[in-house]
């Protein structure tokens, strides 16, 4: 017994990281589960010619549908699949794309009490699984979309992260820690400011109908857009980047210490609850300060109704 107290003490961060995860991951799929057993809630939203878009910005929709799902499936090939089958070991960014998707089940809390996002009823969708997340109040009839959707988590997490350690690397020697940090983290915010502007002018795959009028750009339009989504995005894939960082070299990653007495399959499902509960505290971030920020929103738009819930148990009552 007082051989083992010490392995076990070793094992500790990671146990505890993949506690979280696992409990976080059966929380997903008891959500999930309920609202993909319900006949009623998971079903397409129904588009009516009050819908109507136009045909080439339907054919941008599908474009990002069919580049996202792509950039996820390179993706999970690049970070995952490919490193592990050349080295046998599943690498830290590849298990951290799986707990990202896990983690999917909290985007709904984006509307957790508003509608702060819409969502375009042409995305493929089955609608939403908000009447089935606890102490949700905003709409429960929406158009999640699915093959644009998860890949975000992947694209704006760990791929962003790739991006912000890539510059981080070039400009450390020149600047030093703190000015490669900096500058690493105001790309990250500059992609995603670029990158959802351009999604959101050109495919109206989704918008911002109520955010904080001082705190975003082209205000009072279709288009508006609230810049602390880009500060949040940031901030969710800088933790990423600061998590690989951790394990460059021979050091393990800080939420996979003591994963060395683990072995085999038991020891990977360990290194993936604990990829899992990280990814779900990055999310959760994420969606806590977004939550926070929409407390003051005051920039109401009437949207399209292509862009609009079909909710007949909720109502906007105008600002």
């Amino acid at each position: 017994m007082p051989a083992f107290t010490p392995r076990f003490s070793l094992a500790r961060p990671v146990v505890l990281w993949a506690f979280a995860g696992a409990l976080f991951s059966c929380f997903s799929a008891y959500v999930f589960g309920a609202w993909l057993l319900s006949a009623d809630a998971f079903v397409a939203v129904p588009i009516t010619e009050a819908d109507a878009m136009p045909a080439h910005t339907l054919m941008c929709l599908r474009a990002l549908e069919g580049l996202s799902v792509l950039v996820a499936l390179a993706g999970l090939y690049a970070y995952l699949i490919r490193p592990w089958l050349r080295s046998g070991h599943a690498p830290l960014a590849g298990l951290l794309l799986v707990g990202a998707l896990i983690t999917y089940v909290l985007d709904t809390t984006v509307n957790f009490s508003d509608y702060h996002m819409a969502w375009n009823k042409h995305s493929f969708n089955r609608g939403t699984w908000a009447a089935f997340f606890p102490g949700h109040s905003g709409p429960t009839q929406y158009a999640e979309a699915w093959l644009w959707g998860p890949p975000m988590y992947m694209y704006f997490g760990v791929v962003l992260a790739a991006i912000q350690l890539q510059v981080f690397d070039r400009l450390r020697p020149r600047l030093g820690m703190l000015g490669a940090v900096l500058l690493a983290f105001t790309a990250a915010f500059a992609f995603d400011l670029v990158a959802e502007s351009a999604i959101i002018q050109l495919t109206h795959a989704y918008a911002w109908p109520y955010t904080v009028g001082a705190l975003s750009l082209w205000v009072g339009t279709q288009f508006q857009f609230p810049l602390y989504e880009s500060l949040l995005v940031a901030i969710y894939a800088s933790l990423y980047s600061v998590l690989i960082y951790s394990g460059r070299g021979e050091k393990l990653p800080w939420i996979e210490r003591g994963s060395e007495v683990f072995s085999g399959g038991v020891q990977l499902l360990v290194r993936l609850f604990a990829a899992t509960g990280f990814a779900a505290l990055c999310t959760a971030i994420y969606f806590g300060g977004f939550y926070l920020f929409s407390q003051f929103a005051d920039s109401q738009v009437v949207m399209p109704a292509y862009l609009m819930y079909v909710d007949p148990a909720w109502s906007v009552t105008p600002r």
